[in-house]
């Protein structure tokens, strides 16, 4: 009988996020544990834990605190929260916990095994633990919960990467398992349903509005373009802290009816988005420590049939197969983009489906490849 292991992920759908999205998708597909779900509330996770009743969830709220243990009130959240999962760990007799992040999911866990003697791995998503340096005191909780972890499961070879460079201690715990896609459910359009050719060139970029994603970056570059004669119509699915800031960007470069903020939209409108695009962009560059430790939306657009632009950045290069399924550029400047672009003399073939996009997904991020390697990672001591 499988052993059961609590899934410990403050993302969880149906609030949005690459991470809370791959441990939904992964972990009910294994078959050498039974996943237990202890994860955050979100609006709308009533209506979504009833359409998965074949899943055990269980739903927790999480106060607003720093993550670090010199506040009285984030010492208090941590202890509530290891009280919580305790519960849940008694009710399910779990053997082992799994965490969404090393903070603050893992210190919880770590109380748990000091303890209550239940082992524990965390996700490390690179973002996570490059932001962890930026305080000491986040570096050494950080570095408690790597020395008791059981295993660290990096999201990238570049995340492992920086395990390797910061915390070589503990680099023999890691195992590399990417995240993935739903190639059934993301599919390109039938060719005879192929975009019009007569409608401007559409750029699309799906994720959180921050500073890393590099949207002011794209922009720049459509109001570049419009300035040399070249329409481009550039559409942003997601929401975040910097939308005003990209908003008042559009209006002062006069591109504001080339950018289309879409904010946050169902799968079903997303998979639309994804399939009616020219050409799928995330512009990713390095701000201060953060970084993009891999890129979901970018194997989504592949397996779509769609070409791909990403940043020479963190672990982007690992979504793809450059010059054949994308392409790198330095985005930390609109130049490259420009460049890139200005220079592409048959737009309209790039709407052309690639079945070599799609088979590069199939073959190395579908959820079925990904299953069986997470089941080989989990059925080892």
């Amino acid at each position: 009988m499988p052993a059961k292991v609590i899934v410990y992920s403050q993302i969880f759908p149906p609030k949005s996020g690459g991470s809370g999205r791959w441990f939904y998708e992964l972990y009910r597909r294994l078959t050498v544990i039974e996943p237990v779900f202890l994860v955050g509330e979100a609006p709308g996770d009533v209506e979504f834990d009833q359409s998965n009743a074949n899943l055990c969830i269980h739903r927790y709220k999480s106060e607003k605190t720093s993550w670090g243990f010199q506040s009285w009130r984030s010492i208090k959240e941590y202890w509530r929260q290891f009280r919580n999962l305790a519960k849940v760990i008694k009710q399910h007799q779990a053997t082992e916990v799994h965490c969404g992040r090393i903070l603050p999911e893992g210190v919880p866990a770590l109380l748990a095994k000091l303890l209550k003697g239940v082992p524990y791995s965390c996700y490390i998503h690179g973002e996570d633990i490059e932001v962890a340096r930026t305080s000491r005191e986040l570096t050494l909780l950080t570095k408690l919960v790597m020395r008791y972890a059981d295993r660290l499961i990096c999201n990238s070879k570049t995340s492992q990467g920086y395990v390797q460079r910061y915390w070589s201690a503990y680099l023999d715990k890691t195992v590399v398992l990417h995240p993935g896609v739903d190639t059934d459910f993301f599919q390109p359009l039938a060719i005879k349903n192929l975009p019009d050719n007569n409608r401007p060139f559409t750029l699309l970029t799906v994720g959180r509005l921050q500073q890393r994603k590099g949207h002011d970056v794209v922009i720049k570059a459509v109001a570049e373009l419009k300035k040399r004669g070249i329409i481009y119509q550039y559409r942003i699915a997601g929401d975040g802290e910097e939308k005003a800031n990209l908003q008042a960007l559009c209006a002062q470069l006069g591109v504001t009816e080339q950018v289309i903020f879409l904010q946050e939209i169902s799968d079903e409108i997303l998979k639309y988005e994804y399939q009616h695009c020219d050409l799928f962009i995330l512009a990713n560059r390095r701000v201060g420590n953060d970084d993009e430790g891999f890129g979901m939306v970018l194997l989504e657009a592949q397996s779509c049939g769609k070409p791909v632009i990403a940043g020479r950045s963190g672990g982007t290069w690992e979504t793809m197969q450059e010059h054949k399924t994308g392409w790198l550029l330095d985005c930390t400047e609109e130049e490259d983009l420009v460049k890139f672009l200005s220079e592409v003399q048959d737009l309209t073939g790039l709407r052309v489906y690639s079945i070599e996009r799609r088979d590069f997904v199939l073959n190395n991020y579908s959820w079925t490849v990904l299953a069986e390697k997470g089941n080989s990672i989990f059925d080892s001591p």
